[in-house]
C-alpha cells in the first residue's frame, strides 16, 4: 500500500472507530454485520459520515460486508476525485 492509501485507511479506521465506539482494531475482513447493533440505518448513517469527511460520493454500498469492501468503495472514490 501506498503512503496516501495508508493514510486513507487509517484515517478511515478512526472515523469508524470514532462513530460506532468500537473497542476493536477493525480489519479489512471485519464483517459489517458483526458490528453490535450495526445495521443498515448505521450503515446508511455512517456513508453520509464519511461522505462529508472526504467529500465524496458514494453510489452504492449495496455489496459492502466488510470493512474491506468499504474501505475500497471509499478509496476509489478519493483517488478519482484526486485525479
Amino acid at each position: 500500500m501506498n503512503e496516501a492509501v495508508e493514510m486513507l485507511n487509517r484515517s478511515l479506521k478512526q472515523l469508524i472507530s470514532k462513530e460506532l465506539s468500537l473497542d476493536f482494531e477493525l480489519q479489512d475482513d471485519t464483517k459489517l454485520s458483526s458490528i453490535k447493533n450495526f445495521d443498515s440505518l448505521e450503515l446508511l448513517e455512517l456513508v453520509m459520515l464519511i461522505e462529508d469527511k472526504f467529500d465524496i460520493n458514494i453510489a452504492s454500498v449495496h455489496n459492502c460486508v466488510s470493512y474491506g469492501d468499504l474501505f475500497e468503495i471509499v478509496k476509489n472514490e478519493v483517488i478519482t476525485n484526486d485525479e
